[in-house]
């Protein structure tokens, strides 16, 4: 549907990003935006056309608490991501208006992982929540931040609570740091086996038809 496009377009093929992207980002596979295109998002240079955005920060609770944007989010587990695809699941479909848009913008440390990973997490679990309706998404705008919370503190202090960095690897909280990254990967087990079981499931269906 959108290879023939010249404009980069939703994850739904059916309006133009509402946000100018960088060409320059680590993961070409996600749409990217600048620290200053963050800025005067929160700035209210794009009200016109954004109805309402949410930034999603998947650092740990340690480095959320230590400083974070004006109004994001903390998302550091993957459970956040399938819990609210799942309650938007229950919801009707929504009518794409393309001067109301509702945008997610996710990030971590650098956006060189975790913030991906969950962005990615996310677009994988709505695209099986709508399977039966391709292309529709209940989230199909979504954007990463270009060298997450640091390239954007260093630029935009004053646009964080408090007006501090913690490091994801800090001496202060090195049990904290296992302790996170432990509870990641006993979910991520537990996600991977719960979709062999799946697949079983289905593969012994189709056998039995």
């Amino acid at each position: 549907l959108s290879e023939h496009q010249e404009e980069e377009l939703t994850g739904d093929f059916c309006l133009k990003l509402c946000l100018p992207i960088v060409n320059f980002g680590r993961h070409p596979d996600i749409k990217s935006i600048s620290p200053e295109t963050m800025g005067n998002l929160i700035r209210g240079q794009y009200n016109e056309i954004v109805c309402s955005y949410e930034i999603l920060d998947c650092r740990y609770p340690y480095e959320y608490e230590g400083g974070h944007i004006i109004g994001a989010d903390s998302w550091h587990s993957p459970q956040f991501v399938v819990e609210q695809v799942e309650k938007a699941s229950v919801s009707p479909p929504a009518r794409v208006n393309p001067n109301q848009r509702n945008i997610l913008i996710f990030h971590c440390e650098f956006s060189a992982e975790r913030g991906p990973r969950a962005q990615r997490l996310l677009r994988e679990k709505d695209r099986i929540s709508n399977k039966d309706r391709y292309p529709y998404l209940h989230y199909p705008e979504v954007y990463l931040l270009e060298g997450g919370y640091k390239a954007f503190f260093e630029q935009y202090p004053e646009m964080c609570i408090p007006r501090k960095y913690m490091k994801m690897i800090d001496d202060k909280y090195v049990d904290d740091l296992k302790l996170c990254r432990s509870k990641s990967k006993t979910w991520a087990a537990e996600n991977r086996q719960a979709k062999g079981r799946t697949g079983l499931r289905a593969k012994k269906y189709s056998d039995r038809r």
